[in-house]
């Protein structure tokens, strides 16, 4: 039970999605890819109702998610994931950013 004045996080937290994200990590770290991609998806949900559908966080998360799916094999799915990371960073970054350049190289090395 709760103490009072305590405030509940729940699932749709952000702290819980940061925690969530580390616990993917782990699993895909494990090799436990299609465990670790669903729970990235959740992830995804949540920031995208929190934080929005342009936010640096959703594209990180999108690479993460990518990068395992690509290690899945799926490459054309991956590279979908890496596009859209991209044009947020482009529209976030600007299109000369460092980081522009790698997620454009993620994106090139997975075609």
């Amino acid at each position: 039970m709760a103490k009072p004045g305590k405030a509940q996080i729940g699932p749709d937290h952000l702290e819980v999605a940061a925690d969530r994200a580390a616990l993917a990590a782990i699993l895909d770290a494990r090799g436990r890819h299609r465990e670790a991609q669903q729970v990235l998806q959740g992830v995804i949900s949540v920031l995208e109702s929190v934080l929005g559908p342009d936010h640096y966080e959703l594209a990180a998360t999108l690479d993460d998610l990518a990068a395992s799916i690509r290690r899945s094999g799926d490459h054309m799915q991956a590279a979908v994931l890496y596009e859209r990371s991209l044009a947020i960073k482009r529209r976030i970054l600007g299109p000369d950013h460092a980081e522009v350049a790698e997620a454009r190289s993620r994106l090139a090395a997975c075609r």
